[in-house]
């Protein structure tokens, strides 16, 4: 097969045209090369001229030869018009075969007029699929199987069971239909760009909170993605994820603030026990045409919240195997949780003084119309929807700020329809969740350690900003030391109690006298009043309440002539 030595330029591309006419045959075609590019020749054939390139034993066809008066947006891409391309492209194609890849996946992304840096990357990303490297889909499910839905193993806390809020937000959030474009695209394919894209378009929708998660969770999966499993196909891939940012929202707080608009105060032991107060108050709203009051259930979840002031959810999952009556030797009881049921994830347990027991969680299990439940503040739910019988389930956590629209006149569907019974009672705006700024707020001025709100709340207390006396050695915080500090949390829960029920028999003292006189604040006037109260007014008189822990029944109950001559007119300490 004779070839011709020749200087590639213009004359040569066009001859191998000219004789691309059926002159030379397969057996017997048109070879030039040009010693100045190695391995490089112009083969013309029947009626084709194309570049080659021989790197060993290997011949790989660069394209086919193009006109070298071809104006430039007249080109195609699978053609090469001038010998400098062609040394260029042999020269990539060159580097492939030298570390021992196939360029035919470049070869072919170049002929459809990728850039050298595009063609490559496909070339890389088709040999990773066939390799078995993840789609954006399959990194998802990986994501979440095998990260998010494990438990965590911390050395400082142990085991840390997964959160199902999580599992539930990641699993919105990058299964969301807006991201199914990228389903079938290899995860390494994903571009900065089109994360930013689906980003960009959240936020002209205003959906202020989901652009930030989005943007995160696309971080840590394809961070954990990379660093965990090769068999992803991130292992070359910049992690161009580090760069992505999502705009930062003003909270409604640091909007007000700018705006010099006045703030809501936090709610002090007066607020909550006002609060309290109303609630029990108008189990049935007059306004309102359906007449069902507020369930005992309810009530009692509500001033859990307000007394404990846990998160909403963790209030609602108290379970009964985890309450402990440990009144007769310690003087408290013990409300101790799951991990997986808690924020934090960690250990958490309350000791709680008597009375604080007697008014919630007794409360509730007291309750005659409770059905036989796992919690102790069990779903109120008749039915179990779309299944036959009912579901042992936990109070739902939206159930108090349902309670709290009515007392407030709101109606999901119409707005505003009645009065604002809190409003008129002085209670600052306020959700569930503010009781734990309340807390922490008013034993912040009481004489207890700084970390007694902390250690209440179930919040990690930095060592640093401990008082000095109160720090302890970080080894000693993090692998030894597990008690739960309950005579620190029952004399901060204990104090708060105690000044929220002040506040409270204050109210209840004072709706007795409206509704009784002030007789009914008299031992005499409570025993001859009770029996003819009606069943609305029992709490008035704390009859709705059961024994304290560890207290025993009365063995007969209140009667007139158990009054001791002399002390008709005694007060009785109602709460």
């Amino acid at each position: 097969m004779p070839t011709e030595v020749v200087r590639f330029g213009p004359d040569a591309l066009k001859r191998a045209l000219r004789e691309a006419d059926g002159r030379h045959t397969s057996a017997k075609p048109l070879i030039q090369r040009d010693p100045a590019f190695t391995g490089v020749t112009i083969l013309t054939s029947g009626r084709t001229a194309a570049w080659y390139l021989k790197y060993g034993k290997v011949l790989k066809r660069l394209g086919a030869v193009g006109h070298p008066d071809t104006a430039p947006d007249g080109r195609k891409p699978d053609y090469i018009y001038t010998a400098r391309d062609a040394r260029d492209f042999a020269e990539r194609v060159r580097d492939i075969l030298k570390s021992d890849e196939k360029p035919d996946d470049y070869i072919s992304a170049r002929w459809r007029g990728l850039s050298h840096e595009d063609a490559l990357g496909k070339a890389e990303s088709e040999a990773a699929r066939a390799e078995g490297a993840w789609t954006w889909s399959q990194l998802v499910e990986r994501f979440l199987d095998d990260h998010i839905r494990q438990p965590e193993i911390s050395p400082t806390t142990g085991v840390r069971p997964p959160s199902e809020n999580t599992d539930s937000e990641v699993s919105f959030i990058l299964r969301h239909p807006d991201l199914d474009h990228l389903k079938p695209k290899l995860a390494r394919d994903v571009t900065k760009r089109e994360i930013e894209a689906v980003r960009d378009k959240w936020q002209g929708e205003n959906l202020k909170r989901r652009p930030a998660k989005f943007v995160t969770y696309v971080k840590s999966s394809m961070k954990w993605a990379k660093l965990h499993h090769s068999a992803a196909g991130l292992e070359d891939v910049a992690p161009w994820w580090l760069e992505l940012r999502a705009k930062i929202h003003a909270t409604k707080r640091q909007e007000a603030k700018a705006d010099k608009i006045e703030l809501p105060r936090t709610p002090t032991p007066k607020d909550v026990a006002t609060a309290l107060f109303v609630a029990e108050k108008y189990k049935v709203l007059p306004w309102r045409k359906i007449k069902l009051p507020t369930d005992e259930q309810t009530l009692a979840l509500f001033w859990w919240v307000c007394l404990s002031a846990q998160r909403t959810h963790a209030s609602a999952v108290v379970r009964r195997s985890l309450i402990e009556d440990r009144t007769a030797k310690e003087g408290w009881v013990e409300v101790a949780w799951l991990r997986k049921d808690v924020k934090s994830k960690r250990d958490h347990a309350l000791a709680i003084p008597p009375e604080m027991y007697r008014r919630t969680i007794g409360r509730a299990l007291a309750d005659p119309k409770r059905r036989d439940s796992t919690w102790a503040f069990p779903s109120t739910r008749t039915k179990n929807r779309g299944k036959e019988g009912r579901e042992d389930k936990p109070a739902g956590d939206t159930i108090l700020n349902q309670m709290l629209d009515r007392l407030r006149g709101k109606d999901k569907k119409h707005g505003q329809i009645g009065p604002d019974l809190l409003a008129e009672a002085g209670c600052p705006p306020f959700t569930p969740h503010v009781m734990r700024s309340a807390l922490a707020t008013f034993l912040d001025g009481q004489p207890v350690p700084g970390s007694t709100a902390s250690a209440i709340l179930d919040h990690a207390a930095p060592v640093p900003l401990m008082r000095p006396d109160e720090q302890q050695s970080e080894v000693t915080r993090k692998h030894y030391n597990h008690a739960m500090r309950f005579e620190l949390k029952l004399e901060g829960l204990r104090l708060w109690t105690d000044a929220v029920l002040a506040e409270y028999e204050k109210l209840v003292a004072k709706e007795r006298t409206d509704r009784y006189s002030t007789f009914a604040n008299t031992t005499a006037g409570r025993l001859r009043i009770i029996p003819t109260i009606p069943d609305e007014d029992r709490w008035l008189f704390n009859l709705h309440l059961p024994p304290l822990p560890g207290a025993k029944p009365p063995s007969e109950p209140l009667r007139l002539a158990s009054l001791s001559a002399g002390n008709d007119d005694a007060p009785e300490d109602i709460g």
